[in-house]
């Protein structure tokens, strides 16, 4: 079974019931679907089943994965920041699997790219909506919807453990904008490596979690990719964690338990470390990060992105338009969204649930955000 990389954090504050598919193993010889009804009803449906059995023999007590570090993040919805692939992929990582939930056709363009780079390193599983009938939509007490929690990201991550059961060995389950800081430059995976070597019976690591800030500069005003500078990360500062008072929660609620019971093992800050990135105006500075002190990210790291980076030849001259003007206003809708619920005691948006469908009435930039089927 993989070993996954989760940030430890604080409690959350989620105020709504989340209602999202169980997830599960089953044992099946040969059948590659399985057909499901609901109660009291007559319409049958397939779905596929993945088989997540052992590919290989073990060799020498060691099972040989196709890949020794791989990626899952959350579910993708409407714009993104897509640098973190170049970050992933000089750290070692070889596997990704990003669940689409929609998108603008600029980061549909990105994706494009990077899907025909890394082929079968990288999996892009559509992640639509649930179904409603369209008089029904944004209705509280009708829409699944407006219950669902940020697009379904519980059920994402762990169809992303099961998904990469016996294909990768050590699973990053983080965020785009989160990276994980080493204590020595070098391979990430072998750093893992020698951390899991340690902790014989760890099914996950559980590393410390950090707010890492960076000026907003240029990046936020390019139109092609070429124009991209990765020289921030030298610059990236530390906040101090007395400074964080809400956050959420990555964590670990079941391990494995036969026949072996694994545990979770708290991993050292000064060994390893999740740094979430974040940029702030230098005009309004806060005390916190006036007080913040640098990240030092491995300069191999960042070198080995800028040149990989460079020879992405199908990518630099992408134009991507005036992306930034509708990026900023649906992030600033979007968190007015979260922070405030809306239109309580009406048919759209009632309730504080963090929920897409509540907030999408609020967007007003016009934005194209294809969503996936």
């Amino acid at each position: 079974m993989p070993l996954s990389v989760y940030a430890s954090c604080g409690p959350s504050s989620i105020n709504c019931f989340v209602s999202e598919a169980h997830l599960g193993i089953i044992r099946a010889n040969s059948s590659s679907s399985l057909t499901l009804r609901a109660p009291r009803s007559t319409v049958e449906r397939e779905i596929d089943v993945i088989d997540v059995r052992p590919k290989h023999e073990m060799e020498n007590r060691e099972y040989p994965y196709d890949h020794k570090l791989g990626v899952c993040v959350q579910p993708v919805y409407y714009h993104a920041d897509w640098p973190f692939f170049e970050y992933w992929m000089a750290a070692g990582a070889t596997k990704f699997y990003i669940y689409l939930h929609s998108a603008t056709p600029q980061v549909r363009k990105v994706l494009h790219y990077y899907s025909k780079l890394l082929g079968a390193g990288l999996e892009i599983i559509p992640w639509s909506d649930l179904p409603v009938s369209p008089k029904d939509r944004g209705d509280f007490s009708r829409d699944p919807n407006t219950r669902v929690f940020r697009a379904g990201a519980y059920a994402a991550i762990n169809d992303c453990l099961l998904r990469s059961r016996w294909n990768v060995k050590f699973l990053a389950m983080l965020d785009v904008d989160e990276i994980i800081l080493a204590d020595s430059p070098g391979s990430l995976a072998r750093r893992l490596e020698k951390v899991s070597n340690s902790n014989p019976f760890a099914a996950t690591f559980s590393l410390e979690w950090r707010y890492g800030v960076v000026e907003m500069r240029n990046n936020m005003r390019i139109r092609t990719p070429r124009n991209l500078s990765f020289d921030l990360l030298n610059d990236v500062k530390v906040l101090p964690i007395d400074n964080v008072r809400i956050t959420d929660i990555h964590n670990t609620i079941t391990n494995e338990n036969n026949p072996t019971t694994y545990e979770t093992a708290e991993v050292n800050s000064s060994v390893l470390s999740v740094l979430h990135l974040r940029r702030f105006n230098s005009r309004r500075s806060t005390s916190a990060i006036d007080n913040s002190t640098p990240a030092n990210i491995d300069h191999g790291i960042i070198n080995k992105i800028t040149a990989n980076f460079r020879n992405r030849s199908g990518l630099l001259d992408i134009d991507m338009g005036y992306w930034w003007r509708t990026a900023e206003q649906t992030m600033s809708e979007l968190e007015a969204c979260r922070k405030h619920p809306f239109n309580l005691g009406t048919r759209i948006g009632k309730g504080h649930c963090r929920s897409l469908a509540n907030c999408e009435p609020t967007l007003s930039s016009g934005e194209a955000f294809v969503k996936v089927s």
